[in-house]
């Protein structure tokens, strides 16, 4: 389908869709305390406010702007403040404290009688469609009022679709692939616009430098993709966009919580979430633990995750919040793929050059802690710190990396297999933030305003050995022949990023038109040491990065803007032959597009943008386990998406993107398809049912880099479906992934490809208590 195409059908679709109420009213209401906010609003609208002053103190009101009824403007001025709203009279309001959930057999609580409830609460979200995301520009503001793309995947769409695995969000969002790491572990490694997020994403807004770090979602409240360059809040950050995983945070109520699961090759999983509200106090816990086999049949792995979390409100305007993690998983029998050759995609999908004795070991621990202080109203200071350190080593088997496998003998018949080791494959990151913000009014225009200061650290240090093994038929081998590998002679290298930087940035609205304006300079030092016994190499960087948009709010709940954004990143986990540093890569963004938010709850999106990246390092062709400076990358693009509740009984996500992707000798940039697209929907039906269906295309695309011109990874297209029913406190689901047994090859980082899973069962138990 052609872009055009694809642009006029969503057009179509978007004009049937139930008008806007005509009781709208233009709001303009900046960030501030809760109660001035709600005054500014009032006053706005012609409304009488009721409320206790003592409810509102120490809370801050995001603020609301646009076109909306009295509802959808109080809904989204109470976002995140535990705040509810009920019209008394026409045009009265009354703002109360919302109810924490009744403990079993306890007393009901008093109720107004008095007060109309309207059925909606400030704190939820609606479902698929978040109204804010913190991302974009570390501020709470209305997705559908920021000059950028921002798909947030929240809790309601990963239960819904059963997500465990971090790689399947790829799967939701418009022109994400997955990369595949080394293992198949569950990484959060993607292709984004085009472009690889190695070794950077991001943790409740802190950068976690890490490649192939298994990550459990069972902690986790939402994901947040912001597409483009987002080095002027992040620092290293990759062209292509950045991915903020939003962990759960302690709750001023009390929430108990377990999911069970059992699944296709004897899988088992058990989630806890536990809450308890003491006061000024709040303490949480999230807790998973799952087991195993693979569709390839000598890997087997274990995987624990403990996440605590609390939260202490030392006085009405200062806040202290702690969450961490520590997460430990094992893989026996673990799988690094196969090279591209000819006739590959005829073998069975459990085909693995790999022997029963290869293990991953791997734990992470991470520690975040965070001081917010009102400073005055509207005003706040934020202190966090952010350490996460992860203790990882392997034994494995791998194919035979090469450029050009085919050029070097390989075929179906004869397979070249490496032996691979690592002792040690250990990144730490630690990272300061230091940041005020706050709302500002000069004359007609207002200002949210951020400035801060970051320090970071980051060390990658690997010590390993790695040489040719054997060479196989891979339609005749059979794993368990070969005995252990013994290491040999280790080698490796410890490369460090040192950051320091200062940010500042302006959110201006006035009237219909919202400004954003940022700044950023970083001094970065990174140095690299050749193990064991190397000299050490240092380079010192600069680097001024900025961004610039504008949004106007044309009226109806649509919107038009535009964007301008730089990336300055670190080559931290490229290794030059013999030891040495990288220049940094940098990369630039322009993009245009429409926001349509008919109502409240449903969003669409289209943008076209175009990227360069520069100071790309490639892969070797020598020597896969090193790199090679390169030149510049391009990719241009369209996206659109769909995300909402449609009605009362559909909610719906729906993406396609057309990317054109090449480097400087204008090759395709592997695993990135011309086209792709998805779309999930769940519809309510009677006997508290739900049924969910969904499909996934993605085209074709290289499996390798530089491109193979006899091998390119397959196109395909995987239908998934869920069955649940929901009574009380209670949830039973059935999912269903790879419905039509769709046969997908994926590559792992360019050097080789692997097979994705075939059909495979989910069934999942919840209760709350």
């Amino acid at each position: 389908m052609r872009p055009t195409t694809l642009l006029v059908a969503l057009a179509l679709c978007l004009t049937a869709l139930p008008a806007r109420p005509d009781n709208l009213v233009k709001f303009d209401v900046p960030p501030q305390p809760a109660a001035q906010a709600l005054e500014a609003l009032a006053s706005q609208a012609g409304l009488q406010l009721l409320f206790a002053p003592g409810d509102l103190a120490g809370l801050q009101s995001p603020g609301v702007s646009g076109a909306l009824t009295p509802q959808e403007a109080l809904t989204r001025l109470l976002a995140g403040t535990g705040l509810t709203f009920a019209f008394t009279a026409e045009r009265t309001v009354a703002v109360t404290r919302a109810a924490a959930p009744q403990k079993t057999g306890a007393a009901p609580a008093p109720q107004r009688a008095e007060l109309e409830e309207v059925g909606v609460t400030a704190a939820r979200e609606p479902p698929y469609a978040p109204r804010s995301a913190s991302a974009a520009t570390r501020l709470d503001a209305p997705v559908v009022e920021t000059p950028a793309t921002v798909q947030v995947i929240d809790a309601t769409l990963l239960r819904d679709r059963a997500v465990v695995s971090p790689n399947a969000l790829a799967d939701l969002v418009s022109g994400v692939q997955p990369v595949v790491g080394y293992g198949t572990t569950r990484s959060q490694y993607f292709l984004i616009r085009g472009f690889s997020n190695l070794g950077v994403s991001y943790r409740n807004g802190f950068k976690v430098a890490e490649v192939y770090t298994p990550r459990d979602l069972a902690n986790v409240e939402r994901v947040e993709f912001v597409k483009g360059p987002a080095s002027v809040l992040y620092g290293a950050a990759q062209p292509g966009g950045a991915v903020n995983t939003v962990t759960k945070q302690a709750l001023d109520q009390d929430l108990a919580q377990a999911v069970a699961s059992v699944g296709s090759y004897s899988t088992a999983r058990l989630t806890l979430d536990l809450n308890k509200h003491l006061g000024a106090f709040s303490v949480r816990l999230n807790a998973a633990g799952d087991l195993g086999d693979s569709f390839i049949d000598l890997e087997s792995s274990r995987n624990l995750l403990v996440a605590p979390a609390a939260r202490w409100q030392v006085t009405p305007g200062v806040t202290l919040t702690y969450d961490g993690e520590y997460q430990r998983t094992t893989r026996k029998g673990w799988s690094n793929g196969l090279l591209p050759v000819p006739g590959l995609q005829d073998l069975p999908v459990g085909t693995t050059v790999s022997e029963p004795w290869t293990t991953l070991e791997n734990t992470n621990v991470s520690n975040h802690l965070e001081l917010v202080v009102a400073l005055s109203p509207g005003w706040s200071l934020r202190q966090g710190l952010y350490d996460a350190r992860s203790w990882r080593s392997h034994k494995s088997v791998s194919p035979a990396f090469s450029a050009d496998p085919v050029a070097d003998g390989n075929s179906l018949t004869a397979h070249g297999r490496v032996a691979y080791t690592q002792a040690k494959d250990d990144p730490t990151n630690t990272v300061s933030q230091t940041e005020v913000r706050g709302a500002l009014q000069t004359g007609p225009l207002t200002h949210g305003l951020l400035a801060g200061f970051e320090a970071g650290r980051s060390v990658f240090e690997f010590n390993g050995a790695y040489e040719s093994l054997d060479v196989v038929d891979l339609t005749t081998f059979q794993p368990g022949a070969t005995p252990p590998y013994v290491d040999g002679p280790l080698g490796g290298s410890r490369r460090t990023a040192t950051a320091l930087a200062l940010y500042a940035q302006d959110l201006v609205s006035w009237r219909d038109l919202r400004l954003v304006a940022g700044l950023r300079h970083d001094w970065v030092t990174s140095s690299s040491v050749a193990l064991p016994g190397g000299d050490r190499t240092t380079q010192d960087e600069q680097a001024t990065t900025a961004r610039l948009g504008a949004l106007y709010l044309v009226g109806a709940g649509a919107s038009v803007y535009y964007s301008f954004s730089q990336s300055f990143s670190p080559n931290t986990f490229a290794q030059a032959a013999g030891g040495g540093v990288f220049e940094a890569e940098r990369g630039a963004q322009h993009e245009v597009g429409v926001k349509y938010a008919p109502w409240d709850g449903l969003e669409a999106t289209a943008s076209a943008f175009d990227i360069r990246k520069r100071n790309v390092a490639i892969p070797d062709p020598a020597d896969p386990l090193f790199s090679v400076p390169s030149g510049e990358q391009r990719s241009r693009g369209l996206e659109v998406s769909l995300a909402g509740q449609l009605g009362r009984h559909l909610r719906l996500i729906a993406n396609a993107a057309w990317l054109k992707t090449e480097d400087e000798y204008g090759a395709r940039i592997f695993g990135v398809p011309d086209f792709s697209a998805n779309a999930w929907g769940v519809v309510t039906l009677p006997l508290g049912l739900e049924a969910g269906l969904g499909l996934v295309h993605v085209g074709a695309r290289e499996a390798a880099q530089p491109a193979l011109d006899y091998f390119r990874l397959p196109a395909y297209t995987r239908a998934d479906a869920s069955l649940a029913w929901s009574g009380g406190p209670y949830r039973i689901a059935l999912n269903v992934d790879n419905l039509n047994d769709a046969r997908i090859i994926n590559s792992l980082e360019g050097f080789a490809v692997l097979f994705d899973a075939p059909r495979r069962y989910t069934l999942t138990g919840e209760a709350r208590f």
